[in-house]
């Protein structure tokens, strides 16, 4: 019994340290931690800059949540006061403070400062706090077991960081906090295809792949893939690694899986060799000696042990993490059991639940309160133990309980984070009639095509084999990221109780499920042959403008050429009407321009498509140009297609798309 919550303090461990790599990576040019608060009141005041002075409250808020919580209301007050300071900047990192505050006592309140604040920031243009902020709602929606919300956040943020170019902060810091959050609710299949993408992208950087390796190990670990989980690691066991907190972690990861496999000798051999890593600050070595030290009573060095728990008595435990601290209780107690200290071992019993209140994971505190039981029979107290143990027969069997239906829970958000909820199944049924429909067409073309020559039999089957496929694709492209998010919003309607808030997500269903409607029947268009003439493509082309740029009030002026001669086949209708599609939907959606001239025409069987608008534009030759971008002259590249795009800040963008017809 006592292993069990040992193991279970173990596990919360090595989460944290991938945890620590995480933060720092975020966090590299932070400054040291604040000693206290007369550290702190010193640091503010020899900064001149205003956002400095303002980044450190926020550091000092986070050391103080389980020291002081109170005391991060009373920095989030004098920044309301500091009337020197813009009022939304001061709103801004204010409503930081208290999401902070909040994040413990009342998640729900936690969410609703930390909402206000990633807006505040937005406006601000503090991009890397806006990610901060939604990481940091991620997280608190895990912790109220809204795990559909907390990946929605997680894809919230890598699509801010990747439309405002945030360049010093990397999306994969991202994905492995979406990692953990499969990792948890053991949808472990999901994780290992993340992790795996991620390493055969790494650009050599051993840091990085052994990061990622070390979850790869993990995730193994989990699956009792024990042999497979050394595997990854051992490659990272070595001095290239130049990330000595992630080469500790290293070690301890192999440490605890020797100790899986029952070889004392190598468990003990890898956990001294992440002790030669001692950090300057000893409150981060707490978590590698703790590791030891049970290392060593498991391997009957009492002394050593001895030795180890004497050094953490001397050390300030308050800035240790609550799960860490818990461990080491039961330790203790393990150790006062041997030497016959029943006394301590109530003692530490009563420590370690007090501390368990702060956690999630109850059942730690059943197997304290059993061994405090334990205890008190030794010194016979009989009543006592026996009251304890009563008490724990009905809390074991509702933890037990809550544990079942927990896990049912988890079950199924792991069946929406594959988007097979049956709640999508009319929208289901009407992409599985138009994919039908698709082959049909299809077939009817195979079918026709074997009535020509062998030679033109071969080439139509090709081309028709291409065709089916770029259908999929777009089918996939276009719809599935759509239906995914009807998923999400229903699960919403079906969890959440507000009514306002159930019509708002029966909103979004109703808007998501138009736009698939609209996806799906562009592509039906796409593919039926009687739109392939000139004339409907460019009647279309004219409507669509019309309807969107009139919905955005934005002016605009359409020179369209009504013949056009050449052949319209299939494939090069459908890809200029998604480049089309796709300059138009920039311009309305991120130019901010005011008019805009589109242009279609024909000269000597050069088909013209010109797209100009007065918008902001943008620096071509340094912007990371987003995914509709890419999509334009992936498309372009398809019908090779000649294509230009000139665009400059302030100066508006124009694109020009020639093809020979």
């Amino acid at each position: 019994m006592y292993f069990r919550g040992f193991l279970q303090s173990i596990a919360c461990i090595i989460l944290s340290s991938v945890s620590i790599m995480a933060q720092t990576s975020i966090s590299q040019n932070r400054s040291l931690l604040l000693k206290d608060e007369q550290d702190f009141r010193d640091s503010i005041h020899s900064i001149t800059n205003e956002d400095s002075v303002l980044d450190l409250y926020v550091e000092y808020a986070v050391q103080q949540r389980r020291m002081n919580p109170k005391k991060i209301l009373e920095l989030a007050e004098e920044i309301r006061a500091k009337q020197e300071i813009g009022q939304l900047k001061r709103n801004a990192y204010s409503n930081n403070l208290k999401g902070i505050y909040w994040n413990s006592p009342n998640p729900d309140s936690a969410l609703k400062y930390q909402k206000l604040a990633e807006q505040q920031y937005d406006d601000l243009g503090q991009k890397r706090r806006v990610v901060g902020l939604i990481l940091n709602q991620a997280k608190t929606n895990m912790r109220l077991q809204e795990y559909l919300e907390s990946e929605r956040l997680y894809f919230k943020a890598l699509t801010y960081i990747d439309e405002n170019k945030i360049s010093d902060f990397k999306p994969k810091i991202v994905i492995n906090e979406m990692v953990s959050l499969y990792i948890r609710l053991g949808a472990t299949e999901i994780a290992l295809a993340r992790l795996t993408e991620l390493l055969e992208n790494t650009s050599g950087n051993i840091n990085e792949e052994c990061d990622i390796r070390l979850k790869i190990s993990n995730v193994k670990k989990s699956n009792q893939q024990i042999d497979e989980a050394v595997n990854q690691l051992l490659a990272c066991a070595t001095n290239d690694v130049t990330n000595k907190q992630l080469l500790i972690t290293v070690y301890r990861s192999l440490s605890d899986l020797e100790r899986i496999r029952g070889n004392q000798k190598n468990r003990i051999r890898w956990i001294e060799k992440a002790t030669q890593y001692n950090s300057p600050n000893p409150i981060l070595n707490v978590p590698t000696h703790l590791f030891l030290a049970k290392a060593y009573f498991d391997n009957g060095d009492f002394d050593k042990t001895d030795s180890l728990l004497a050094d953490f008595e001397n050390l300030n435990m308050n800035y240790v993490q609550v799960e860490i601290h818990v461990s080491l209780a039961m330790l203790k107690i393990q150790n006062s059991f041997r030497l016959g200290d029943y006394k301590s071992a109530i003692q530490y019993a009563n420590e370690g639940i007090v501390l368990t209140e702060k956690m999630s994971v109850s059942l730690i505190a059943i197997d304290l309160q059993r061994l405090k039981a334990e205890a008190l029979e030794k010194i016979g107290d009989f009543e006592n133990a026996y009251q304890i143990l009563k008490e724990l027969e009905n809390k074991e069997e509702l933890f037990e309980k809550l544990g079942r239906i927990r896990e049912e829970e988890q079950s199924r958000v792991r069946l929406q984070f594959r988007a097979t909820s049956d709640q999508l199944e009319d929208v289901t049924t009407k992409l599985d009639i138009t994919r039908i429909r698709a082959f049909f067409i299809i077939s009817i073309i195979l079918i026709l095509s074997s009535f020509l020559v062998y030679r033109y039999r071969i080439i139509s089957a090709l081309r028709v084999e291409k065709t089916r496929n770029n259908i999929a694709n777009d089918l996939h492209d276009e719809v599935s990221a759509t239906l995914t998010g009807i998923s999400y919003f229903a699960e919403a309607i079906q969890r959440d109780k507000d009514d306002e808030r159930k019509q708002y997500f029966m909103n979004l269903i109703t808007e998501s499920a138009t736009d698939a409607k609209e996806k799906i029947t562009d592509i039906v268009w796409a593919v039926t042959p009687e739109n392939d003439d000139w004339e409907k493509f460019l009647s279309k082309c004219r409507r669509y403008a019309s309807d969107l740029l009139e919905s955005k009030e934005i002016k605009y002026e359409l020179k369209i050429t009504e013949t056009i001669s050449g052949k319209l086949n299939m494939d090069v209708r459908q890809h200029i009407w998604m480049i089309y599609k796709e300059m138009l939907t920039n311009v309305a959606r991120h130019s901010k321009a005011e008019q805009v001239d589109i242009i279609i025409d024909s000269d000597h069987k050069i088909f013209k498509l010109i797209v100009q608008d007065n918008g902001r534009g943008f620096n071509s030759d340094h912007q990371k140009h987003g995914n509709g971008l890419k999509n334009i002259k992936h498309r372009a590249n398809k019908i090779h297609a000649q294509l230009t795009l000139d665009s400059e800040e302030g100066f508006g963008t124009r694109w020009k798309l020639e093809l020979n017809v």
